[in-house]
């Protein structure tokens, strides 16, 4: 879950967020994708979820990062980074 929160400049831009699960060595484990209209995030925060198939992750160490990037230009709004095991 992810909350994500709009600006005056983005109103117009439609975004995406992208979820990434990569393991120590830097292999993609998981990857999805979502898109949004800019208004999307203006009036209230826009909650993201997804759900991570933690059952076909080998068990060791993941980095999950977490970008908002305009969709035209692919210009990285904002992004976040959690390590998590699985076991």
């Amino acid at each position: 879950y992810v909350a994500i929160f709009g600006n005056a400049p983005m109103d117009s831009e439609s975004f995406t967020v992208t979820s990434t699960v990569r393991a120590t060595d830097g292999r993609s484990a998981w990857r999805a994708s979502a898109n949004y209209p800019g208004a999307a995030a203006t009036a209230n925060p826009l909650d993201h979820v997804v759900a991570i198939p933690l059952l076909t992750l080998a068990p060791g160490p993941y980095l999950l990062t977490v970008e908002s990037a305009r969709t035209a230009s692919s210009r990285t709004i904002a992004s976040r980074q959690v390590a998590f095991t699985v076991r």
